[in-house]
């Protein structure tokens, strides 16, 4: 449950973002008056801004819902693996294929480069939707259980413990809300199968050379808010006795 909440630690949206939103708009404007005199142009415009105006949009509308939230309690089902959004997957994809086969349509008259990033966007949208198909998307899942949090690649995992766990932040990373966990000592994670710990401990190290972190969630990912992610992780960390919820959960979750 929850309630809103004007300081919960989590910032409105900024002038940059409402910046933005407002350019992006602007080209969509200005791509329909364009529209009757060069259609080309005109289509360019209103696709490539209209996505962009769609991004900002739902960053600003992300940030006011993580900003108005307070989790007063969060509970998470446990020993359930809680897997990547399909449908963020299947719209990321969509709109790249979608984007790219408008620039490749509709840009000759931008250049070989313009051009090239058309054919470039409409491929990895396709291989994109190709994947979602077949399977192979979305990659990994995390799960809670009361020795701690798993996270899964693919064809390997690791679990963090909830005592190992010595600071988290919540934070953005290219524009993606993001939970940032560092570990006492990232050794100390438990790799599945066990032959890959080697593999998990220099994942865990490349993550802090790139993000500044051993772990790195991204909330949108598991179709999650932050607020909510932050809180649940929060509370397993700092009160062990909270933990065995999540044990009876998985029994129940199991009959």
């Amino acid at each position: 449950m929850m309630t809103a909440a004007p300081n919960n630690g989590f910032p409105k949206p900024g002038i940059r973002d409402w910046t933005l939103l407002g350019i992006a708009v602007a080209f969509v404007l200005a791509g329909l008056f364009i529209l009757p005199s060069d259609l080309n142009v005109g289509i360019v415009t209103i696709a490539f801004f209209g996505l962009c105006a769609t991004v900002f949009a739902a960053t600003i509308t992300r940030k006011l819902r993580s900003h108005r939230l307070r989790p007063l309690l969060v509970e998470i089902v446990g020993g359930v693996p809680i897997r990547p959004s399909r449908t963020r997957a299947l719209a990321v994809g969509g709109s790249a294929a979608l984007l790219g086969v408008v620039l490749v349509a509709f840009g000759r008259s931008y250049g070989v480069v313009f051009w090239s990033i058309g054919w470039f966007l409409a491929a990895v949208g396709c291989l994109t939707l190709l994947g979602l198909a077949v399977g192979w998307l979305p990659v990994g899942y995390i799960q809670f259980d009361p020795p701690g949090i798993t996270i899964a690649r693919r064809g390997w995992a690791y679990t963090i413990p909830w005592d190992g766990i010595s600071r988290i932040s919540a934070g953005e990373i290219h524009g993606n809300a993001a939970l940032f966990i560092w570990l006492h000592e990232p050794g100390a994670v438990r790799a599945h199968p066990p032959e890959r710990k080697a593999q998990a401990v220099k994942h865990l190290a490349a993550n802090t050379r790139w993000v500044g972190a051993p772990v790195l969630l991204l909330a949108s990912q598991y179709g999650m808010d932050l607020p909510l992610l932050m809180q649940a992780v929060e509370r397993y960390v700092s009160d062990p006795s909270a933990r065995a919820e999540l044990a009876r959960k998985l029994v129940a979750h199991g009959a």
